[in-house]
């Protein structure tokens, strides 16, 4: 029972993490893709 305890906050934590870290990478490549467009325009 206390192994099972122990165990649920840590997949919540590693969850959260790939979470923000999907998160970031999506923010990520938009950034970069609006920039890409905006500096085709500039051409």
């Amino acid at each position: 029972m206390l192994l099972v305890a122990t165990q649920y906050p840590l997949k919540i934590a590693c969850y959260g993490l790939i979470d923000v870290n999907y998160v970031l990478l999506v923010k990520g490549f938009r950034l970069c893709y609006s920039l890409y467009t905006a500096s085709r325009q500039f051409m």
